[in-house]
């Protein structure tokens, strides 16, 4: 049996890239990679949860973001640990969330939600590759006439 080596060579090249899209593992678990880039980011409060361990207090918010490329939604978690100290992270975010937000004064909690804000997004390296954070919430999202526009 003759073997055209060329044809053979070509078919192997073929392969090979093929198999450079894939991403088939074996003996290995897929790594992680962030969906958010590095930078700002727009995003909207989804839920917001009231969680207590026996260590610590904490809200956490459900922030949801859209990928236009990719015509999908990612979602991310944000702890705020309750604190009545004036220039805390919680007390700093909720006067830029909320109007009349007074620290250790209830509030309703659903005032939150539905609120586009803007964050920081930072990754952050885990066992299993790295994933999107969210490192500030900087307050509620001012539009601008671009985005009017859009």
């Amino acid at each position: 049996m003759k073997t055209n080596l060329m044809e053979l060579y070509k078919i192997a090249q073929q392969v090979k890239k093929e198999a450079e899209s894939c991403n088939i593992m074996i003996g290995e678990f897929l790594k992680s990679k962030p969906h958010l880039p590095v930078g700002t980011a727009t995003g909207t409060i989804t839920n917001v949860e009231d969680v207590k361990t026996e260590r610590a207090h904490f809200m956490r918010l459900h922030i949801a973001f859209y990928l236009k490329e990719q015509n999908r939604q990612i979602n991310i978690k944000k702890a705020l640990f309750y604190s009545t100290a004036i220039n805390s992270e919680y007390v700093m975010t909720m006067r830029e969330l909320l109007d009349n937000f007074v620290p250790g004064e209830p509030f309703n909690k659903s005032n939150l939600i539905g609120k586009i804000i803007d964050v920081e997004i930072e990754h952050k390296a885990v066992d299993n590759g790295e994933i999107a954070v969210i490192n500030k919430i900087y307050g509620k999202h001012e539009e601008t006439i671009e985005e009017f526009a859009m």
